[in-house]
């Protein structure tokens, strides 16, 4: 009646009364002390809730052994099934340049005038490329600084050779770019919807803690 086989599985103390069990699939059971002691002693009956229970993780089975592992091994393809397709979200930094000067920023920030982080075309084709490679059937390519509003002309010339790209790999392309807007004139944003160029920003909240957390150093663009 209580024969059973235990499939591969870890198990750690939850608290002073509960075992949790777990398997590389991302099943998980919690197990009273008394039921997780009979548990690994085959000691539990095949009939009993508990053991259904268990049985229904793939955690142990009265079945077939092949076919448990053929399950198994159904649920971690599906649970890998993500890696085929690689990333779809590609990060870009065409300059670290900005005009801000955030007190929490977490990028080495470079002045305005300071072009010595500034991509090249060079370093901007051969990264559309390498994105190109991913075997996803969608791409994202997110701009990020600096602000990358500050090196526009970057950021139009990667949408472009990437839209050139893609007349070839015909994958599902789109782009985002994160800036504080102070910079995007009518004609930038008319050019981001044109190229269907979602605009990512955030505030900090009042005008008054906005402006104390995040001070412009372009005194040619103060408003917000």
């Amino acid at each position: 009646m209580n024969k059973y086989q235990i499939l591969p599985f870890r198990f750690a103390r939850f608290n002073d009364s509960e075992y949790l069990l777990t398997n590389d699939v991302g099943e998980y059971i919690f197990l009273c002390n008394e039921d997780f002691e009979k548990f690994i002693n085959k000691e539990l009956n095949v009939k009993s809730t508990v053991f259904q229970d268990i049985a229904s993780k793939q955690i142990a089975t009265t079945d077939k052994m092949e076919d448990v592992v053929n399950m198994l091994a159904t649920k971690f393809r599906t649970k890998k099934s993500i890696l085929r397709d690689f990333t779809s979200l590609h990060m870009v930094v065409p300059t670290l340049r900005c005009n801000s000067s955030c007190i929490y920023c977490q990028v080495a920030r470079k002045n305005m005038d300071d072009h010595e982080a500034d991509m090249t075309k060079k370093t901007a084709k051969n990264v559309v490329k390498t994105i190109f490679e991913s075997p996803s059937p969608c791409i994202k390519i997110e701009f990020q600084g600096g602000d990358p509003s500050t090196y526009f002309e970057m950021v139009k010339y990667i949408i472009e050779e990437a839209e050139w790209q893609n007349l070839f790999k015909k994958k599902d392309l789109g782009f985002v770019i994160c800036t504080n807007v102070t910079l995007l004139t009518p004609e930038m944003v008319k050019y981001l919807k044109k190229h269907k160029c979602d605009i990512s920003t955030s505030l900090d909240g009042p005008k008054e803690l906005h402006n104390t957390n995040r001070p412009l150093q372009d005194t040619t663009h103060t408003s917000r």
